[in-house]
Protein backbone atom coordinates (compact mmCIF):
# COMPACT_ATOMS: atom_id res chain seq x y z
CA UNK A 1 0.00 0.00 0.00
CA UNK A 2 1.39 3.74 -1.01
CA UNK A 3 1.12 6.79 1.13
CA UNK A 4 -1.89 8.49 0.85
CA UNK A 5 -3.67 5.84 -0.63
CA UNK A 6 -7.18 5.10 0.99
CA UNK A 7 -7.62 0.87 1.57
CA UNK A 8 -10.83 -1.02 1.77
CA UNK A 9 -11.45 -2.38 5.28
CA UNK A 10 -11.99 -5.40 3.64
CA UNK A 11 -8.76 -6.04 2.47
CA UNK A 12 -7.27 -4.21 5.51
CA UNK A 13 -9.19 -7.29 7.37
CA UNK A 14 -8.35 -10.11 5.15
CA UNK A 15 -4.41 -9.14 5.05
CA UNK A 16 -4.59 -9.51 9.16
CA UNK A 17 -6.05 -12.79 8.76
CA UNK A 18 -9.61 -12.48 8.97
CA UNK A 19 -11.93 -14.84 6.31
CA UNK A 20 -14.37 -12.85 4.12
CA UNK A 21 -17.03 -13.93 6.48
CA UNK A 22 -15.47 -12.69 9.58
CA UNK A 23 -14.86 -9.21 8.00
CA UNK A 24 -18.10 -8.51 6.94
CA UNK A 25 -19.14 -9.18 10.27
CA UNK A 26 -17.05 -7.01 11.82
CA UNK A 27 -17.47 -4.09 9.42
CA UNK A 28 -21.16 -4.75 9.82
CA UNK A 29 -21.18 -4.65 13.59
CA UNK A 30 -18.85 -1.44 13.34
CA UNK A 31 -21.44 0.26 10.92
CA UNK A 32 -24.89 -1.33 13.14
CA UNK A 33 -22.74 0.32 16.50
CA UNK A 34 -22.39 3.69 14.73
CA UNK A 35 -25.68 3.85 13.66
CA UNK A 36 -26.70 2.90 17.24
CA UNK A 37 -24.92 5.88 18.63
CA UNK A 38 -26.11 8.49 16.08
CA UNK A 39 -29.55 7.31 16.71
CA UNK A 40 -29.08 7.79 20.66
CA UNK A 41 -27.76 11.04 20.12
CA UNK A 42 -30.33 12.22 17.91
CA UNK A 43 -33.20 10.90 20.05
CA UNK A 44 -31.28 12.73 23.29
CA UNK A 45 -31.04 15.86 21.44
CA UNK A 46 -34.56 15.57 20.09
CA UNK A 47 -35.83 15.54 23.98
CA UNK A 48 -33.61 18.83 25.01
CA UNK A 49 -35.05 20.48 21.88
CA UNK A 50 -39.10 19.96 22.91
CA UNK A 51 -38.26 20.29 26.64
CA UNK A 52 -36.20 24.01 25.29
CA UNK A 53 -39.53 24.60 22.82
CA UNK A 54 -41.92 23.74 25.78
CA UNK A 55 -40.04 26.39 28.15
CA UNK A 56 -40.25 28.89 25.94
CA UNK A 57 -43.52 28.34 25.26
CA UNK A 58 -44.29 28.62 29.17
CA UNK A 59 -42.53 31.87 29.30
CA UNK A 60 -43.71 33.17 26.55
CA UNK A 61 -47.55 32.52 28.68
CA UNK A 62 -46.06 34.52 31.53
CA UNK A 63 -44.68 37.41 30.07
CA UNK A 64 -47.93 37.88 27.96
CA UNK A 65 -49.69 37.78 30.91
CA UNK A 66 -47.92 40.25 32.91
CA UNK A 67 -48.33 42.10 29.48
CA UNK A 68 -51.91 41.75 29.36
CA UNK A 69 -51.94 42.79 33.28
CA UNK A 70 -50.01 46.31 33.04
CA UNK A 71 -52.44 46.86 30.19
CA UNK A 72 -55.49 46.34 31.88
CA UNK A 73 -54.19 48.08 35.25
CA UNK A 74 -53.00 50.96 33.11
CA UNK A 75 -56.86 51.18 31.27
CA UNK A 76 -58.45 50.78 34.65
CA UNK A 77 -55.65 52.89 36.71
CA UNK A 78 -54.09 55.80 34.63
CA UNK A 79 -51.86 56.85 37.27
CA UNK A 80 -51.03 53.06 37.65
CA UNK A 81 -47.50 53.40 35.31
CA UNK A 82 -45.36 55.03 38.35
CA UNK A 83 -46.90 51.95 40.90
CA UNK A 84 -44.37 49.83 41.76
CA UNK A 85 -45.25 46.05 40.43
CA UNK A 86 -44.81 44.49 43.99
CA UNK A 87 -43.22 45.54 47.06
CA UNK A 88 -40.41 43.31 46.91
CA UNK A 89 -40.25 44.31 43.30
CA UNK A 90 -39.26 47.54 43.27
CA UNK A 91 -39.65 48.04 39.38
CA UNK A 92 -42.40 50.46 37.61
CA UNK A 93 -45.38 49.12 36.33
CA UNK A 94 -44.55 50.58 32.39
CA UNK A 95 -41.13 49.48 32.57
CA UNK A 96 -42.19 45.60 33.50
CA UNK A 97 -44.81 45.97 31.19
CA UNK A 98 -42.00 47.23 28.16
CA UNK A 99 -40.03 44.13 29.89
CA UNK A 100 -42.78 41.69 29.27
CA UNK A 101 -43.23 42.65 25.95
CA UNK A 102 -40.29 42.28 24.39
CA UNK A 103 -40.04 39.16 26.29
CA UNK A 104 -42.65 37.45 24.86
CA UNK A 105 -41.84 38.63 21.34
CA UNK A 106 -38.53 36.74 21.85
CA UNK A 107 -40.01 33.42 23.51
CA UNK A 108 -42.96 33.80 20.51
CA UNK A 109 -40.50 33.58 17.87
CA UNK A 110 -38.15 30.59 19.59
CA UNK A 111 -41.39 28.75 19.93
CA UNK A 112 -42.67 29.54 16.18
CA UNK A 113 -38.82 28.77 14.99
CA UNK A 114 -38.60 25.53 16.89
CA UNK A 115 -42.08 24.26 15.90
CA UNK A 116 -41.13 25.22 12.50
CA UNK A 117 -37.97 23.31 12.32
CA UNK A 118 -39.67 20.49 13.50
CA UNK A 119 -42.19 20.02 10.82
CA UNK A 120 -39.40 20.22 8.40
CA UNK A 121 -37.89 17.09 10.03
CA UNK A 122 -41.13 15.48 10.09
CA UNK A 123 -41.43 16.02 6.42
CA UNK A 124 -38.11 15.19 5.80
CA UNK A 125 -38.25 12.02 7.33
CA UNK A 126 -41.31 11.28 5.79
CA UNK A 127 -40.07 11.87 2.12
CA UNK A 128 -36.46 9.73 2.89
CA UNK A 129 -39.02 6.82 3.64
CA UNK A 130 -41.09 7.01 0.86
Amino acid sequence: MALGEVADADEVLRSLGFTADESRALIKRIEDGQNERTRRVYTSLKTSSNKLRRVSIVLWGYSVAVWVYVIAMQLRYPESPHWPFAVWIPVRLDYLGELAFFLSFIFGLFAITWTAREVRNIRRIKDDIA
